[in-house]
């Protein structure tokens, strides 16, 4: 009697498990398609807007606007010392102690 009251609930849990293999299964192959579809969406995005800062660029070049360089912050920061003329290290404070 025991024996076949557990092969029972063994069933029931096996199609149990089986109808949560599937759900979950199919929920998740939906959240995987959508990531993919918003990957892709956001590649067009992008490439989208790298073409109109292209067009942008050459309308500016084209009414003569003048356009800044792309520098990286250390080139900037190194043009910035030699403008200044401060590429020694700093002198300390001498502190008063009276």
């Amino acid at each position: 009697m025991a024996i076949a009251f557990i092969q029972e609930l063994g069933a029931g849990a096996r199609s149990l498990l089986g109808y949560l293999e599937f759900f979950m299964g199919g929920l998740f192959g939906l959240y995987l398609i959508l990531v993919i579809i918003r990957w892709k969406e956001s590649l067009s995005v992008v490439g989208l807007l790298k073409r109109i800062n292209t067009n942008i660029e050459a309308i500016a070049h084209h009414l003569g606007v003048p356009q800044p360089e792309n520098k990286t912050k250390l080139q900037k920061i190194k043009e910035r010392l030699k403008k200044n003329g401060t590429s020694k290290k700093p002198q300390r404070r001498q502190s008063r102690r009276d």
